[in-house]
């Protein structure tokens, strides 16, 4: 895998993570991987697309964080917001 597509390594590792006790190491190691990815980013057209699939990442991964940080841990049906279960299919596509 080439070194700018690394964080979707990471990222796959924290949404396929089944084991609650792995997960916030999991989105820790995803996002440290984006932040350092996004630092080697120049600002141009063909950067854009794989910005958007970060962006697209780091939302994933938010909701992920805050479910590490719920006192009642994973649920089984989390409630997302209207196509948000779209924004790592994108990700991850890119």
């Amino acid at each position: 895998m080439s070194e700018n597509r690394d964080w979707r390594q990471f990222y796959v590792a924290a949404l396929l993570e089944t084991n609650p006790l792995n997960l916030a190491g999991r989105v820790a190691a995803a996002e440290k991987a984006i932040f350092l990815r996004m630092e080697q980013l120049d600002v141009g057209s063909v950067e854009r697309v794989e910005r958007n699939a970060i962006a697209d990442a780091m939302s994933s991964l938010s909701v992920l964080r805050k479910e590490c940080m719920s006192p009642k841990g994973i649920k089984a049906e989390t409630n997302l917001a209207p196509g948000s279960h779209l924004n790592w299919a994108r990700a991850v596509q890119y």
